[in-house]
C-alpha cells in the first residue's frame, strides 16, 4: 500500500474556510475581519471552489459572498459551527492511498487545550455529513494541528 501526503503546492479541487463568528475571537473587529474574509473568498473563487463551514447563517453569508464578487457556482456553504477560523489546523488532511484521496480527521485539541476546540474538532465530520465532498473520511485517534506539518509530496509510506 502506498500513501502520499501531497505537497503544499499540489493541485487541489477546493479550499476550505471556517468563517469567523461575530461573538468569536474577532468580536471587537468582526466587521474588518469579515471584510478580509470576503476579499479572500473572492480571490479563491476566481480559481477554484470554496467550501465554507459557517454556522447557521448560510444564506446570509452566501448573499454577502456573491455581493463581494464570488461566483455562486463556486460556493459550497455548510451550517457547521466552529470555535475558531483556523481551518488548516482543524480541517482534514488529504492523503492519497493507492492513488485515491482520503481525508484524515485527526483530533484537534485547541493547541494543547489552551482554547475550547470541541466544535472545531467536529468540523470535518460535520462537513462530510452534509456532503461537502464525496471523499472517504477516516478518523485518526491522534492529536495533530494540521497547520504544523508540511510536505514536499515526495515521502511515501
Amino acid at each position: 500500500m502506498s500513501v502520499i501526503l501531497p505537497s503544499e503546492w499540489a493541485p487541489q479541487s477546493a479550499i476550505q474556510l471556517t468563517w469567523p463568528r461575530p461573538d468569536g475571537d474577532f468580536a471587537e473587529r468582526f466587521d474588518a475581519v469579515e471584510d478580509n474574509f470576503l476579499r479572500l473568498a473572492a480571490a479563491i473563487t476566481r480559481f477554484q471552489d470554496l467550501i465554507v463551514a459557517c454556522g447557521e447563517d448560510v444564506e446570509g453569508l452566501r448573499a454577502r459572498l456573491v455581493a463581494a464578487g464570488c461566483p455562486a457556482a463556486r460556493l459550497k456553504l455548510y451550517a457547521v459551527p466552529a470555535d475558531d477560523v483556523w481551518a488548516r489546523d482543524h480541517g482534514p488532511i488529504t492523503v492519497f492511498r493507492n492513488g485515491k484521496p482520503i481525508h484524515l480527521d485527526f483530533v484537534f485539541n485547541g493547541w494543547g487545550n489552551k482554547f475550547d476546540a470541541s466544535q472545531d474538532n467536529e468540523v470535518t465530520q460535520g462537513l462530510a455529513g452534509q456532503g461537502a465532498w464525496n471523499t472517504l473520511v477516516e478518523s485518526i485517534a491522534f492529536v495533530l494541528e494540521g497547520g504544523g506539518i508540511e510536505s514536499d509530496g515526495r515521502a511515501r509510506c
